[in-house]
């Protein structure tokens, strides 16, 4: 998720917890408690969220997985595998991009 669609999130989030609306200023929120807020809402992301994962929503999962199905046998062929495993991660990739942007 990009950062500006993230405070977004963030800002939608802590109006309807707290009922305060965030100011940013120069990228952080204006307010020290808020910022602290802010702090706290990008390090439980971090802590949720490891590096090499990624997010994506149910609604594809049956589509990947009838997709991962209906492939050829890949058998002991590693370039083969290779290349299945690239596209099913970039399948993948792809659901989580969609996800982002509705």
């Amino acid at each position: 998720m990009n950062i500006e669609k993230e405070r977004e999130v963030f800002s939608n989030w802590h109006e309807s917890e707290y009922g305060e609306h965030v100011t940013w200023w120069d990228g952080v929120p204006a307010s020290h408690i808020h910022n602290d807020r802010w702090c706290g809402w990008k390090a439980a992301k971090v802590q949720a969220m490891p590096e090499d994962y990624i997010l994506i929503p149910k609604s594809p999962i049956k589509e990947i997985t009838l997709w991962l199905l209906c492939q050829k046998d890949i058998g002991d062929n590693l370039s083969q595998a290779e290349y299945f495993y690239a596209e099913l991660v970039e399948k993948f990739v792809e659901a989580k991009a969609d996800a982002e942007d509705n």
